[in-house]
């Protein structure tokens, strides 16, 4: 039958010239009418039964929480849709407003039999506040299970602080990168750009610029406006700013509005050019383990200071201290990565301060696991806590393994088959002694 029905007790008593109230749950899968019936059976009075005529209208939209995004952003809810039935259904979706509200599925989807998915729904303001244009109705349907509608209502809020750009450049260079503003209104906005350095206090020259005049522009409807900016570090510490975007149109709703990007510069130390790769090698599917030490000069090397040490090497044990140097355990934290997993493991045995030059002494060992030949240049990426990072390249090389064993097959003569075929056949088996194929 297309309904769904239940009842509390399998059986009803009732009294000698009484009546007796028996509750039916009645849940329909379809629109439309249909018909049923209820039976009762009793020793005593024999056999009755009600006919129950059962008309579904569609249900009226159930209204959502109400989602709120700053202008610029936006908010990601959830709606489970579900299939009581036993087998899998196919459900198509409609939205009444895709401007402001983004689906992200495919407008026909598939709920399994006796389960339910979850759609992500969207909402991206164009305006401060709640408006018509902030509502969308979305309708389900499906042949199986009807229809049904949910309705989402949006606010749109004065944005505060937006993702950060990350932008990184060589100590003691400069490089330029663009910050995409789009106008997230459905009309035309005059905006103001300046940048705010948090760098002067230690630098008397900016770290950053931007590349445009203080002169009003006019950014379209839902266009995007390409600021340009500029970074030059001076010292290996992470140096921060705002570019801030603001609305400047007097008696409007949204003058004053403001974006505030933060923008984050890392400098980034490449070694000399007369720095030695280290090398790590072995045979193919060799194993080969060993201590990879790296010496940095964490403190804030300008561009016009030489720097005191700086380099890499790899070998079997751990390295000797030129005559003079100290060291000593060091609080100073590192992160690490290397830019090849698959056939390097890198692990962290420790961090020493070495004194008197000042320096920092980083010790890891190294695996090197390769599974054919191979020659290639691996960079290891030290980050500070402070904002630096330090780029190690290295060389690893893979030469061809040794064979794993000689097959020797002879034959009867040239041109000439052999007795049996058996005697022609060679087994091979192959065992893998790693996890990777």
């Amino acid at each position: 039958v297309p309904w769904r029905w239940g009842f509390s007790d399998p059986t009803v008593s009732v009294g000698p010239k009484t009546e007796a109230c028996y509750e039916i749950l009645y849940k329909p899968t379809f629109i439309g009418k249909t018909a049923g019936k209820v039976v009762f059976v009793s020793e005593g009075l024999g056999e009755f039964w009600y006919e129950l005529k059962l008309n579904a209208e569609k249900p009226r939209p159930v209204s959502l929480p109400q989602m709120s995004a700053e202008l610029g952003k936006s908010e990601t809810t959830l709606i489970p849709v579900r299939n009581d039935l036993t087998e899998s259904c196919l459900v198509h979706i409609t939205l009444s407003n895709t401007s402001h509200f983004v689906l992200h599925s495919q407008r026909k989807v598939s709920v399994p039999g006796n389960g339910k998915i979850d759609l992500e729904v969207t909402f991206l303001p164009s305006s401060l506040g709640t408006s018509d244009k902030h509502t969308c109705h979305i309708e389900f349907s499906s042949p199986q299970l009807g229809e049904w509608s949910y309705t989402l209502k949006g606010q749109g809020i004065r944005p505060t602080v937006m993702d950060p750009v990350n932008i990184s450049c060589s100590l003691g260079q400069v490089t330029q990168t663009l910050l995409p503003f789009k106008n997230p209104l459905d009309h035309p906005i005059t905006v103001s750009c300046k940048l705010l350095e948090r760098n002067k206090i230690e630098h008397k020259d900016s770290l950053f610029e931007l590349l445009i005049g203080e002169e009003l522009i006019t950014v379209t409807e839902r266009g995007v406006l390409e600021l340009p900016f500029t970074f030059r570090p001076l010292n290996m510490v992470q140096a921060a700013a705002y570019i801030v975007v603001e609305i400047v149109e007097e008696g409007s709703e949204v003058d004053g509005v403001k974006w505030q990007f933060p923008v984050k510069g890392t400098p980034v130390f490449n070694v000399s050019k007369g720095y030695q790769l280290p090398v790590t090698s072995c045979k193919s599917k060799q194993r080969k383990e060993s201590f990879m030490e790296i010496i940095l000069d964490a403190n804030s090397v300008k561009p016009t200071q030489s720097v005191k040490y700086t380099e890499a090497a790899i070998s079997e044990r751990p390295c000797e201290l030129k005559e003079g140097w100290k060291k000593k355990e060091s609080e100073q934290e590192f992160t690490f990565s290397l830019d090849e997993t698959n056939l390097l493991t890198l692990q962290h045995c420790s961090t020493s301060h070495i004194s008197p030059p000042g320096l920092s002494l980083i010790t890891f060992t190294l695996v090197f696991a390769p599974g054919k030949p191979v020659k290639k240049t691996v960079n290891l990426t030290v980050d500070s806590t402070e904002g630096g990072r330090w780029i190690y390249p290295f060389t690893i090389h893979s030469t061809p393994a040794e064979p794993d064993d000689t097959i020797i097959i002879r034959a009867s003569g040239l041109h000439k088959a052999l007795s049996s075929a058996s005697d022609s056949t060679v087994s091979i088996i192959q065992v893998s002694r790693t996890k990777r194929i």
